[in-house]
């Protein structure tokens, strides 16, 4: 005849195992605190409260690449700075857009022109084209080019106070266009003048 076993000892049997797994969970599992509390807590994760918050880390956005990455909509934001007093303030470095960089002092690599602003290189060098003429008794006009890459700038005309004046003359510039390749045509009668045509590219 067969013994039945008693229901109370499968229970006892089952609690010491449970138990015991328990006892062995935690003892694997749990890891004594390094320092007394507060210390050594997890920082608070970012989130959308109110209050403005900190990050020792790097801070990577837009992972997912969004359409756009990152807006400001109110205040200011600072670069090297915890008070900017700008909508962007950059203190202690460079900015760098494009092949263009502010340097820290306000000076800018390489210096910035208006050059091929209009398909044409900016003025960067001048020279003057001039010439010399009188007309004593009919009108006589003189024109003056600049070279097909430079831009005619200014014409002027000047009375030659070294060279014989005849009284009750006149003289103007008839025309000047102001282009590149330009010209200016100057018309005197009854006066020497000097005549300059300035060229810039």
């Amino acid at each position: 005849m067969q013994k039945q076993v008693s229901s109370k000892l499968v229970a006892l049997t089952f609690g010491v195992l449970v138990i015991s797994l328990v006892i062995a969970f935690y003892a694997v599992a749990w890891t004594e605190p390094s320092q007394s509390p507060p210390g050594g807590n997890v920082a608070t994760p970012l989130n959308i409260g109110p209050t403005g918050q900190s990050k020792e880390g790097g801070l990577i956005l837009n992972t997912g690449g969004a359409a756009i990455g990152l807006i400001v909509v109110n205040g200011d934001v600072g670069i090297g700075t915890t008070n900017p007093g700008a909508k962007l303030d950059v203190q202690g470095g460079d900015i760098r857009v494009g092949i263009v960089t502010i340097k820290g002092d306000g000076s800018v690599s390489p210096n910035l022109n208006a050059d091929m602003v209009d398909g044409k290189h900016a003025m960067s060098s001048c020279y003057m084209i001039s010439d010399r003429f009188c007309s004593f008794s009919i009108w006589n006009q003189v024109t003056l080019s600049c070279p097909s890459d430079r831009l005619a700038v200014s014409a002027q005309m000047n009375v030659d106070s070294a060279s014989y004046n005849y009284g009750g003359g006149n003289a103007k510039i008839v025309s000047f266009n102001g282009v590149y390749g330009g010209s200016a045509t100057f018309g005197v009668i009854g006066l020497c003048y000097q005549i300059n045509l300035f060229c810039c590219k």
